[in-house]
């Protein structure tokens, strides 16, 4: 009978419709989602403190906008491979998670999926991503290094400010454009080598990047910074000697 009535409670955790699962009700620290949801909707899981450790069924192919946002506790995620889609601050203010692989079938990193993801120190990006949006990673202080996939073609705004611990980057030669504020105070990043090909730099790129020495600009480059001469891209640059 307890393990009926077990059963019976989980199942009413979860509020599902069409395959949709609209809100989870429970307050379980490691949740495994039904088999049968397909999508997993907006802020589903918004400000579930509780929440530690979540299974993703491979039947899901959608996360949605801030769905696991601000669950501060969360520590641990399995995304499978048939999500195709997560949405903008998906796992936004996820403190506590250290560590993500996302799936081969992302074609972008939507804007802040995981902004202030403070304990984040890796994330493996698939091969097919040719867009991270702006603030996908703001203020992911514990990242410390980053592979740019090799058909990444832009970068968008504030997409890796904040990030103080950032000590290196690694560009793909496909991209094309890197926006404002992309690389905006990450204070412990020492030199950056920008691939020829690139076109376009944004206003404030690196502002503030005060441990920034060394910066390789290629001459594909034909627009840095607000006025398009590059004058503000390093502001606040300090220590940087050469360019």
């Amino acid at each position: 009978m307890f393990s009926a009535n077990r059963e019976n409670s989980l199942r009413d955790d979860f509020e599902i419709n069409a395959g949709k699962l609209v809100k989870y009700k429970g307050n379980d620290e490691d949740v495994v989602i039904p088999d049968n949801v397909t999508e997993i909707g907006d802020a589903a899981f918004n400000h579930k403190e509780c929440l530690k450790t979540v299974k993703i069924p491979e039947s899901v192919t959608v996360i949605g906008m801030g769905a696991f946002a601000d669950c501060k506790n969360l520590t641990s995620v399995t995304i499978p491979d048939g999500v195709t889609e997560i949405k903008s601050g998906a796992f936004s203010g996820c403190y506590s998670l250290e560590a993500i692989i996302l799936p081969e079938g992302q074609a972008s990193i939507e804007a802040a999926a995981f902004a202030k993801c403070k304990s984040l120190k890796s994330i493996r990006l698939p091969q097919g991503i040719t867009e991270i949006k702006s603030g996908a990673f703001l203020g992911c202080c514990s990242l410390e290094g980053i592979i740019l996939t090799e058909n990444l073609v832009s970068i968008g705004s504030m997409a890796f400010c904040d990030c103080t611990g950032l000590i290196g980057i690694t560009f793909g030669k496909k991209l094309k454009s890197i926006g404002s504020r992309a690389f905006c105070r990450c204070t412990a990043l020492r030199s950056i080598e920008i691939p020829d090909g690139v076109t376009e730099i944004g206003e404030l790129a690196f502002e503030g990047c005060t441990a920034l020495e060394r910066a390789t600009i290629p001459d594909s480059v034909i627009k840095m910074g607000e006025e398009g001469n590059g004058c503000d891209v390093f502001a606040g640059c300090t220590k940087l000697t050469t360019v």
